[in-house]
């Protein structure tokens, strides 16, 4: 997920380093800030699922409106005080994937079952702007947004998916080019660098070029879950044994991250200190919600005033001051919240 701007830029050079010591360097790029004490929790509402924050805070995400007989999910953009601003998800609803300032972008569906098309809400209260198709694809999504308007996402069909990039979106639905085949974007930051899906392989766009970031030793199978402001990546990958384990990229390599005892885990979000949050077992392979920051690896679930009753399911979002936006149980509803740090 894109976090806002870093408090520092400045990291060690990690281009050399070899895989075994990059942890290490990790250590002493996020000491600054080590993990928070405790968090209060903050309910942004039931049938929410967030998907993206900008620098300024917003949430792009997506719920169920409670007077829509029929279910649709419906697009909103959540601010930082948690007013909702419900989207124009047309007749059959859609999802917001990314937000910038006043435009969010996602994709709304075309009939009530059937295929989805990229749009650009140039505000939280103007009509979807239907982005331009690449022929021979039957759906689309826009995943991310810059600052300057640049959008990327994903077009398809059964057969095969396509990293797309969109330009000088406005009524005519904007200029598409494809980036790269067998490719979906999971996730961007501002500066037009991407966390892909290549085939089964984490990668990234950096430079004009998809490069594949492959696997971990033994193991078949990567997935990118986020890119930070210095183009690094969380993302998650099995093992020899098959098991998941929680991945940091610096765009070139895939570094597994210390756990919780147990045998997966799964790095979901991170923010541009390199701290990375997401879920792991413990050596009872009970599932915890974890942040790694300053060399260590801390199940958080602790830490959370109130959370009797709740159950962490996954992480979207980790800020860069330690808030974490989750999506949460509790009795047997879903819940979208903030974990604020105190």
């Amino acid at each position: 997920m894109h976090r806002p701007a870093p408090r520092s830029a400045l990291r060690p050079a990690l281009a050399a380093l070899p895989a075994a010591a990059i942890v290490a360097v990790l250590s002493i790029a996020s000491a600054q800030a080590a993990v928070p004490a405790a968090y209060r929790i903050v309910d942004l509402g039931t049938n929410i699922h967030v998907l993206d924050m900008d620098g300024g805070g917003q949430l792009a995400a997506y719920g169920l409106r409670p007077t829509d007989p029929k279910g649709h999910e419906f697009p909103m953009v959540i601010a930082p005080d948690g007013q909702r601003a419900m989207l124009d998800g047309g007749p059959h609803g859609g999802v917001a994937h990314g937000v910038s300032g006043a435009r969010a972008v996602g994709q709304v569906r075309k009939k009530a079952q059937g295929r989805q098309q990229a749009v650009l809400w140039p505000a939280t209260d103007a009509a979807p702007v239907l982005l331009a198709v690449v022929p021979g694809t039957s759906s689309s999504l826009a995943r991310r947004v810059t600052p300057d308007g640049v959008i990327y996402g994903t077009g398809g069909n059964a057969v095969t998916e396509k990293c797309l990039r969109w330009t000088g979106a406005g009524p005519g639905g904007g200029v598409v080019e494809v980036l790269a085949a067998t490719c979906r974007v999971v996730d961007g930051n501002d500066t037009g660098q991407l966390a892909l899906q290549l085939g089964s392989h984490v990668g990234t766009w950096r430079d004009g070029h998809a490069i594949d970031l492959g696997v971990l030793p033994g193991g078949s199978l990567s997935f990118p879950t986020g890119i930070n402001a210095l183009g690094h990546l969380s993302a998650y990958g099995t093992d020899a044994q098959g098991n998941n384990q929680p991945i940091w990229s610096d765009g070139q390599r895939l570094v597994v991250l210390p756990g919780l005892g147990g045998s997966s885990g799964q790095a979901q979000a991170l923010n541009d200190l390199d701290e990375v949050a997401g879920m792991a077992t413990d050596a009872a392979q009970q599932s915890h919600p974890f942040v790694y920051s300053g060399g260590q690896t801390v199940a958080i679930d602790g830490r959370i005033q109130g959370f009797a009753g709740w159950r962490i399911v996954d992480i979207s979002v980790l800020a860069n001051d330690g808030t974490l936006v989750v999506t949460g149980m509790f009795k047997g509803k879903v819940h979208a919240i903030r974990l604020v740090p105190l």
